[in-house]
């Protein structure tokens, strides 16, 4: 019965196999694919090395696929393959805390506990912000520091895992098409820099808390990383100093740091804007042309800031499982502005860290003006929350526009061992006002699916 199915299924593929092989009126050899009437699809036969009905595991069947080049401590190289040469596709690096971060802010978990499907979606996510366009089969090498050819620079960290990825686009409109690709690699851990990099506290100013930075020529930038003394050292126990960077660390040249801001010439560029009096931490990571690493770090206090705006005071407050209530009162109720904005607090200490002002922070949220004027008292609920810590922040500015901004930090579960977290309310008086300097690139592409 065997042979009998062998010889049937080997008649019907006999026409198959008689006209799958001819010659082109050019003389050349060529391979047809035939259905019905039609020819579907023909090869040269020099450009096909044999012809098989069923794929080994070890074959690529894919119009775009990624290899692996060269790695090092500051550069990689890798090959978009394609299987035309008119394939058009977008191609980037992302390092994984980028990725990291945008997968614990829409799906509260780390990249490595999502499903392949929403790394995709993340990967997606981040690569317009760093695409370059390529078609065709090429090979593309980058260096940290070095000109990508657009006036901007090629960022590879020593010591950080990349994805590699690309994006079928449509050639003209450039629009994504369906196809997506990507591949793993990562850069070799850095040695210790031979430059010399040196951090001391100059003052605390009236924007925050000013340091002088000064280094060797032979650092390329430093990588910046400052908070509250306390929480920062909680975190480099729980994650790495190494994750800590990578997750918040900002780029800075040493000449960028050095002399006064760009907006008020009493204040000192290498500033950071404080939380209210205590211990802070700035770590300061400085990297070299090749690749190395010199490490240091600096403490200082803040003293506590003279009282100057409306007082601001929390009533009643519960959260739970998905929800959050707070009740708060503002005196002089006669304010000229009124705010409350709901913020996750990796959000809020990443804007803090690339020296934006919590006031500034707080006025982006929910106008509560009129509420206040009315009444002095404001109820705000949150019932939609993802598990995260949050931060709350309540602004009010008077008449003379003196400010105050109260931060609290929860988790939103009713838990007895999860506390709330409470900071000294911020005070500023309108000469204490630093107009921020925003970067021209977000970092924190939202995943619209989610939303």
């Amino acid at each position: 019965m065997k042979s009998l199915f062998r010889l049937i299924t080997a008649l019907l593929l006999l026409p198959v196999f008689l006209c799958a092989y001819a010659q082109d009126n050019a003389g050349n050899e060529m391979m047809y694919l035939v259905k019905g009437n039609r020819v579907i699809s023909k090869f040269n036969v020099n450009e096909v090395d044999y012809v098989c009905f069923s794929l080994p595991d070890s074959l690529i069947d894919e119009a775009i696929w990624i290899n692996i080049g060269e790695t090092g401590k500051n550069h990689l190289s890798y090959t978009v393959n394609t299987d035309n040469d008119t394939r058009t596709y977008a191609h980037g690096i992302i390092s994984l805390y980028e990725a990291e971060y945008i997968a614990l802010d829409n799906f509260g978990k780390p990249l490595d506990e999502l499903e392949k499907e929403d790394v995709v979606l993340v990967l997606k996510a981040l690569l317009p912000y760093v695409a370059y366009l390529g078609i065709g089969s090429r090979t593309f090498e980058m260096t940290d520091w070095a000109d990508d050819g657009t006036g901007s620079k090629f960022s590879v960290i020593p010591g950080t895992s990349y994805f590699v990825c690309a994006w079928e686009v449509e050639p003209t409109t450039q629009a994504p098409l369906d196809n997506f690709v990507f591949a793993e690699t990562s850069t070799l851990a850095p040695g210790e820099s031979k430059a010399t990099l040196n951090v001391s506290f100059k003052r605390q100013n009236k924007e925050g808390l000013a340091f002088d930075i000064q280094g060797d020529d032979d650092i390329l930038y430093v990588m910046t990383c400052f908070g509250e003394k306390t929480r920062m050292d909680s975190y480099v126990q729980d994650y790495g100093l190494d994750y800590l960077f990578g997750m918040f660390g900002q780029v800075f040249t040493i000449a960028s740091l050095q002399g006064e801001s760009e907006v008020d010439e009493n204040i000192e560029a290498a500033t950071w804007p404080i939380s209210g009096e205590g211990e802070y931490i700035l770590y300061v990571r400085g990297v070299d042309a090749q690749g190395d690493i010199v490490k240091v770090q600096c403490t200082a206090t803040a003293e506590k800031e003279e009282s100057e705006g409306p007082e601001i005071k929390i009533l009643e407050r519960s959260k739970e499982t998905g929800k959050v209530s707070i009740n708060f009162e503002i005196s002089p109720k006669d304010v000229s502005e009124a705010y409350i904005r709901l913020m996750k607090e990796n959000d809020l200490e990443d804007s803090l860290n690339q020296r934006h002002i919590l006031h500034e922070l707080a006025t982006n949220g929910q106008n509560i003006t009129e509420s206040i004027n009315n009444t002095g008292k404001y109820a705000y609920t949150n019932e939609k929350l993802e598990e995260a810590w949050y931060s709350i922040l309540i602004y009010a500015k008077d008449q003379t526009g003196d400010m105050s901004t109260l931060r609290t930090n929860f988790w939103p579960e009713d838990d007895k061992d999860s506390h709330w977290a409470d900071y000294p309310v911020v005070h500023q008086s309108p000469s204490k006002v630093l107009r921020s300097r925003m970067l021209s690139k977000s970092r924190k592409p939202t995943i619209e699916r989610l939303k």
